[in-house]
């Protein structure tokens, strides 16, 4: 991405849940909150007031399905049904005394800001690259509500730590009960990076420290749809995927890094969780979202 502007997939991400949200045969997937966040989000600056537009008009909201056959078949809606499920991993791991959700990489994504208003006792951290962290955070504060339990850390984490980060953040409690989110991000770093974060999470908060976390299948993988199109497509955004686990390394890999692996998520878990009976259409193939525990 580009130093002084928010993440294109940031826009991207959100331009598809509203979308999903106009769909009637999907629209229960998307709650009342998340569309007026969204819509907030977008309306704050000329970039997302541009993707607005584009799902008012006929013209337009027919324009992201085909860059989606085009570059990615499904993502649009896997968007959603990911967020979905890592939702209700936080509010069962809340359910049972988690008191600090931290987001690594939040982008605009909407969870923290709206379960920090059901849950005034657990304290919400964000963290994301300036550009897109303060298009964010002035976009939220044109709301009437304040949060005092939501925090938000902008960082470059290519050029800082994330125990630097969180140490100089001050909602940060190292010795609550803790679930980390890193939602879209860990494919976009090399694998050293990857392996950083998660021993310095063990690190911050130690054993028992839950962590929800995407990752992709080999571009060459016959389990990834993936279009050979969209590495193009990146590589001009500056935002190159640069990390990928075949599924069966998974476990592997978590338990390399001294982390219980505790469930992992796909296309066929939204299906049989999520979608209608019966529910045809192409679905995103070879992402899986994990979550593990710190041993």
């Amino acid at each position: 991405m580009k130093e002084d502007k928010a993440s294109s997939t940031a826009y991207s991400v959100v331009h598809g849940i509203l979308h999903t949200a106009k769909n009637p045969q999907l629209s229960h997937l998307v709650d009342d909150d998340t569309t007026e966040a969204c819509t907030m989000i977008l309306s704050a600056s000329t970039e997302g007031r541009k993707r607005l537009a584009q799902l008012n008009s006929p013209m337009g909201s027919k324009l992201l399905p085909f860059l989606e056959w085009l570059l990615l078949p499904g993502i649009t809606l896997n968007y959603v049904l990911r967020k979905k499920f890592i939702e209700e991993k936080v509010l069962e791991a809340i359910s049972d005394s988690t008191i600090q959700v931290i987001n690594i990489g939040a982008g605009f994504d909407t969870l923290a800001w709206r379960l920090s208003r059901r849950f005034p006792s657990v304290t919400f951290i964000e963290i994301d690259h300036p550009a897109t962290s303060i298009e964010k955070t002035k976009a939220l504060s044109k709301t009437s509500f304040s949060s005092p339990n939501l925090f938000f850390a902008a960082a470059d984490l290519s050029k800082t730590s994330l125990e630097s980060v969180l140490e100089n953040c001050s909602g940060f409690d190292a010795k609550r009960k803790t679930l980390y989110i890193c939602e879209g991000v860990l494919m976009y770093l090399d694998e050293v990076h990857v392996i950083e974060i998660f021993d310095a999470i063990k690190g911050l908060t130690g054993s028992g420290s839950l962590f929800v976390f995407s990752c992709m299948e080999p571009g060459k993988s016959d389990k990834n749809n993936v279009r050979p199109l969209l590495h193009l497509y990146l590589k001009l955004k500056n935002e190159r995927y640069r990390w990928y686990i075949p599924d069966t390394a998974i476990k592997h890999f978590v338990d390399e890094r001294r982390y219980s692996f505790m469930e992992m998520a796909n296309s066929e878990t939204y299906l049989q969780n999520y979608l209608p009976k019966g529910y045809k259409k192409t679905l995103h193939q070879g992402e899986y979202i994990v979550m593990a525990k710190a041993r």
